[in-house]
């Protein structure tokens, strides 16, 4: 069975959700954990973007998400 949780990486919230929901779905026997695929990276180009944390998305996707 492939199970997948929504991450936003800027979004610290998200984050949070992402960290609970994960083990949860261990803690119930819904997933055994044989991989676990992460991927992200950002440059974003053009005008300064925000995460809704403040923070700039390059930043708070590639340093605080993780």
């Amino acid at each position: 069975m492939i199970e997948t949780v929504a991450l936003d990486l800027p979004s610290l919230a998200s984050v949070h959700t992402a960290v609970v929901a994960v083990p949860a779905l261990i803690r119930d026997h819904r997933v055994t954990p044989q991989v676990l695929i992460l991927n992200a990276d950002a440059q974003l180009m053009g005008a300064p973007q925000y995460s809704v944390n403040g923070y700039g998305k390059t930043f708070a996707t590639n340093c605080l998400g993780h």
